[in-house]
């Protein structure tokens, strides 16, 4: 895992440098074992590299595959040797054992088309002097983050957002739309970010910058289809264990020790179970608890190294409250509020002291149905189909008993209520502040200056994602929103400021399209989210997997605010300079502080205020 950088502009020879230099210094973390930069007429191009495969010094980057073609690259590609094999087999020789080197001569090989062929996790620029172009692509879930700056004069591309900011500070403006969306889901909506002229590259998808003209063209490489092919139970349970087995498989090769995140959940104890399956040697697997606050996890976790003979450690986490302010936070380049990124951050920390690489259980519940909100989709879904709509678009009332059938725990009201629903109510989470309280809190002058709120970024994702089942496109339209958003960039930020490379099976593309295949009766069989996957772990990891309760990766922020970070949250959200009173009613903030303070419940939207102001003072803005 590395961190990449670059640079178009008809700046000097020196100037480019000098920014290519201060850009790859906001990734140290990102690649802590080698920084390079190359310049070239007109371009610059920076590395930082954090080595795990082939790790000599001749897989350095900047990578030049011929003397013309120059690439940086973030990532990994699962499927390089097969790839290489591929590429030998048309004469290509290699000097290097790196995917790195694969990359390039795939592209020398098959041109931009080359993109589709990865298997990985990535993000890379690649500058070809021969066509006088600039290739940047992002891999298809947007693991590998890759923000963007565009002009007619110069472009600048990086791994970390606040390179590019602190390159053109004093020119970007604030995104107010990206706060609304914030306010509501705790993260900003890609492409857009905090800042106006500064954008991500969407996932799946490949630009090339003519440098003559400096015109783009834009080619999304990979989409998910809802064709629904595998309705046999025993079928998809094969084909989800062999894909499953498989991405395992391809993510356990490198060249530096490798271990586990071990939850009590489904997800990680797959994970373990499988990939100790196919070792010869012990796994090495982690799990947290916090000081002072025992989590469910530990036992759960204990009883699944002890049936695969893992070499365990229980990582006790004490978080640093003045860290998380002065540096967490910052790190992040954009406001976030998932108040796990805390954890996430001490757990990598602690794994970062025994191993470079881990792999994780992120992604099975955005496509194997984990998460309550597909299952009510499901219902309601199999509802309509069953009972069709009375006059007035209203649902049948002597379907009432016909409901009752399908779930004991929903009922006509709740069906019809889901169905009824705009699209943006049925995407979002519930975890933000709501729309109404949105409007309590703007400044009115602010108000008027937004463009396309959260609701519409959240409606915007379900009308892309076509399917005659509802819940196929809530969790398809998860991808782009929750995952893209938050879990995926939590993970890259509290993994990469630890060094540590994270890489998640159930985030395979074959994987990924097998779930989409799948019958969404099969997903949610018994009234069960995530079915299949505790079908599969009631064999590796426990019998009594249905009876378990979903275990969430929460932490006692409530307390943690009113005690160990009350007098910090005082000083940031009642001081005379707080930067957030510009765009929303003072007195409304510092009433949803006193009323957390007094009696709770307003812990996860006092968080998200305290973030995004902690965020305008790191980049100096004031009231």
């Amino acid at each position: 895992m590395c961190g990449i950088a670059g640079i178009v502009s008809s700046s000097s020879s020196d100037s480019l440098r000098e920014t290519v230099s201060g850009m790859t210094s906001f990734m140290q973390e990102r690649g802590p074992d080698w920084t390079g930069s190359w310049v070239g007429q007109c371009v610059g191009l920076g590395h930082t590299r954090l080595s795990i495969i082939d790790l000599e010094q001749r897989s350095a980057q900047p990578f030049f595959v011929e003397r013309d073609v120059v690439l940086v690259f973030n990532g990994e590609i699962y499927n390089f040797q097969e790839l290489r094999a591929q590429l030998v087999g048309r004469g290509h020789s290699f000097a290097t054992e790196s995917d790195t080197e694969v990359l390039g001569r795939a592209y020398l090989e098959w041109g931009e088309s080359f993109v589709g062929r990865l298997d990985g996790m990535f993000s890379f620029g690649i500058y070809d002097g021969r066509r006088n172009i600039l290739i940047l692509a992002r891999d298809r879930f947007g693991k590998k983050p890759l923000y963007l700056y565009r002009s007619h004069e110069e472009v600048l591309f990086c791994s970390d957002i606040r390179a590019i900011e602190k390159v053109k500070r004093g020119s970007l403006a604030v995104n107010l739309d990206s706060i609304d969306y914030y306010l509501s889901e705790y993260s900003t909506p890609q492409p857009a970010t905090i800042w106006k002229e500064i954008e991500q590259v969407e996932p799946a998808t490949i630009l090339v910058l003519d440098l003559s003209l400096m015109s783009w063209t834009s080619r999304t490489y990979w989409e998910i289809r809802n064709v629904v092919t595998i309705e046999d139970e025993a079928e998809a349970l094969h084909e989800v264990e062999t894909a499953l087995a498989a991405a395992i498989r391809r993510r356990s090769f490198a060249d530096v020790p490798l271990g586990c995140f071990l939850s009590g959940g489904v997800d990680s104890g797959l994970v373990v179970a499988m990939l100790a399956e196919q070792s010869s040697v012990p796994v090495k697997t982690f799990t947290m608890t916090l000081d002072g606050h025992p989590m469910d996890e530990g036992r759960l976790a204990a009883g699944v190294a002890q049936r695969y003979a893992t070499e365990h450690t229980e990582i006790v986490v004490k978080p640093d409250f003045e860290f998380i302010a002065e540096k967490l936070l910052d790190y992040c380049g954009e406001p976030f509020a998932d108040s796990s990124l805390i954890p996430a951050f001490f757990i990598s920390k602690a794994i970062s002291e025994y191993l470079t690489v881990a792999l994780s259980g992120d992604g099975g519940d955005e496509l194997f149905g984990g998460y309550q909100e597909y299952l009510q989709a499901y219902q309601a879904d199999r509802f309509l189909r069953t009972c069709g709509t009375g006059l007035g678009g209203s649902v049948s009332v002597w379907a009432d008993k016909v409901l009752s059938r399908f779930s004991g725990r929903r009922n006509l009201g709740a069906a019809q209520e889901w169905l009824r629903l705009p699209p943006a109510r049925k995407m979002s989470r519930n975890m933000g502040l709501s729309r109404d309280l949105k409007d309590l809190i703007w400044q009115p002058e602010a108000r008027v200056e937004l463009g396309s709120t959260a609701e519409n970024c959240l409606a915007l994702r379900w009308a892309e994602s076509p399917s005659p089942w509802s819940v196929s496109r809530l969790m398809r339209a998860s991808l782009r929103t929750r995952l893209l958003n938050d879990y995926l960039v939590k993970i890259d930020r509290a993994s990469m400021m630890n060094s540590l490379e994270v890489r998640s099976p159930f985030l395979d593309t074959a994987l990924a399209e097998t779930a989409f295949k799948i019958s969404p009766k099969l997903h949610f069989k018994g009234e069960q989210e995530k079915y299949l996957l505790k079908r599969l772990a009631q064999d590796k990891i426990d019998q009594g997997i249905f009876q378990r309760s979903k275990l969430g990766f929460s932490i006692p922020l409530h307390e943690w605010l009113r005690n160990d970070m009350s007098d910090f949250v005082d000083d940031l959200l009642l001081g005379g300079d707080c930067w957030i009173y510009s765009i929303f009613r003072g007195e409304a903030v510092k009433e949803m502080w006193r009323r957390e303070k007094e009696s709770g419940g307003l812990a996860a939207y006092v968080w998200a205020l305290a973030c995004l102001e902690l965020w305008a003072k790191s980049v100096s803005l004031r009231f």
